[in-house]
């Protein structure tokens, strides 16, 4: 108990004083030369029995106060205690929140990349079927050209040669017309000169007839 109204020191000073009134009191024979009455001794004894029972209330006053303090440690350690849990619970809340974020991260992205190859596959299954019609079409397309290029071609070989052949007929013909040039005038000489005898072996015999 702290120095001051009803602390241990103040009642030891009070306790000493008394003893030293009785003592003195004691020691006295004569009672006309008594120093110390008895009225000082009771008047003693009376402050030292009041600091006694202060100090007893400061005493009590001090194990409540202890007592609320180790109720108040108890309750903060519980608090603590609630508190760490608390803490611990939250970090682990914390902790399954991260990874839930990680998952549903992972899960958006990969229905993203989901959507976006959806998206793809939607975009080129039209033009796979348009383009699977236009190769249609243009293998087809390039098979009459083909068809049509050989067909070509064996007509310009045809004509070829049928130009071929005529220009060698011509060419023959040419060279025929020029071998039977002279042969023709020759037979025309002939012809003249022996048609003109004929005439006058013809002339005399109808002259003989």
């Amino acid at each position: 108990v702290p120095s001051g109204r009803g602390s241990l020191d103040k009642v030891i000073l009070r306790y000493k004083a008394f003893i030293e009134l009785v003592k003195g009191r004691n020691a006295e024979s004569d009672v006309s030369l008594e120093t110390v009455t008895v009225e000082q001794i009771e008047l003693a004894r009376d402050e030292l029995r009041r600091d006694v029972m202060l100090h007893q209330l400061e005493v009590r006053k001090v194990a409540l106060m202890e007592k609320a303090t180790d109720t108040d440690i108890m309750n903060c350690e519980g608090a603590l205690e609630d508190l760490e849990e608390v803490v611990e619970r939250t970090k682990n809340e914390i902790v399954e929140l991260k990874q839930q974020l990680a998952t549903e991260r992972l899960i958006r992205s990969r229905r993203e990349e989901y959507n976006a190859l959806a998206k793809v596959a939607n975009i080129q299954t039209v033009p796979r079927k348009q383009t699977e019609t236009s190769l249609v079409d243009g293998r087809r397309q390039l098979e009459e050209l083909r068809d049509n290029k050989l067909q070509t071609e064996h007509e310009m070989d045809i004509r070829e040669k049928q130009f071929q052949l005529l220009m060698q007929s011509v060419f023959d013909l040419k060279s025929t017309l020029a071998e039977d040039a002279p042969k023709e005038i020759d037979h025309r000489d002939k012809y003249d000169g022996r048609g003109s005898s004929d005439s006058v072996n013809m002339g005399a015999g109808d002259m003989i007839l």
